[in-house]
């Protein structure tokens, strides 16, 4: 309620601010629709959830006072429309590619946001911050992996796994988000292809080391990798979705997220198959 309230009073400071001060012109009221949806499509890519993408989009609608926003949102559709008072109202559509969660550049486009109501910078300025924005300074590729590493090796202790066991998940993991890192870059790449394919080179490590004789056996340790490549985030976002009413978007959310889970373990079936 207290949330609510908040935003309530902001908008209507918003609106004394936006009367004060002269309207926008067509150009002005284009150039912030391309920045909004481009903003909204970008926290979507980026694996923002669906709150955040309206509070985003609310929020350039209310400092630039447009008025009647309307936000309609599936994993891969975003759509949005707004009017300026005594204008037609404009839409602006943006088919949603490929989602590459990516915490860093999702708090700097939330930040983007904060800093645009602040300062109210000339339409024309939008879409340069936003390029910049996009632009994060971001956590090495090998810090990453040895965080993920660490704790699936804490997993591994837990359930009473060995050294060789550790030795086996790290370096599986350690190649199979390496991989995942290197062909997200490509354009084209399908998510569902990139972890079936990290999965099986992880469960071929695994099962070399079986052959070997250096493991008992492979399945303790492909268990404790396959939880490196679950989507943690989307499927917790697609679960809060579906619990506060959105079960259209939320479900489609789980089944995008589940399919991914379901490349990972056919990943390690073919591992085995090979193996054995």
């Amino acid at each position: 309620m207290k949330i609510a309230a908040g935003w309530k009073k902001l908008q209507e400071e918003t609106k004394v601010m936006n009367k004060e001060e002269k309207a926008l012109s067509k150009s002005e009221i284009n150039a912030v629709m391309d920045f909004a949806s481009s903003l909204g499509e970008q926290v979507l890519v980026r694996g923002g959830e669906l709150w955040r993408v309206e509070e985003v989009i609310n929020s350039i609608f209310s400092t630039y006072g447009l008025m009647d926003g309307g936000i309609f949102m599936l994993p891969h559709t975003l759509i949005i429309s707004a009017r300026a008072e005594g204008q037609e109202p404009v839409m602006r559509q943006k088919n949603v590619g490929e989602i590459v969660v990516d915490m860093e550049e999702l708090s700097g486009l939330a930040a983007l946001s904060h800093r645009i109501h602040r300062e109210k910078p000339a339409p024309k300025e939008l879409m340069e911050m936003l390029n910049n924005a996009a632009e994060a300074e971001h956590y090495p590729a090998f810090l990453k992996i040895c965080g993920m590493v660490a704790a699936l090796l804490s997993l591994n202790y837990l359930i009473g796994g060995n050294l060789t066991d550790a030795v086996f998940i790290g370096i599986g993991i350690g190649v199979a988000m390496g991989l995942d890192m290197y062909l997200s870059s490509v354009p084209g790449t399908q998510k569902m292809a990139v972890s079936a394919a990290g999965a099986l080179f992880a469960g071929l490590i695994d099962v070399i080391g079986c052959r070997a004789g250096i493991i008992a056996e492979p399945f303790h340790v492909m268990v404790v990798t396959a939880l490196g490549l679950v989507p943690g985030i989307p499927l917790i976002n697609s679960c809060r979705e579906m619990l506060c009413g959105r079960v259209l978007c939320g479900g489609l959310l789980f089944m995008q997220a589940f399919m991914g889970v379901l490349a990972a373990v056919c990943g390690f079936w073919i591992a085995l198959a090979i193996g054995y």
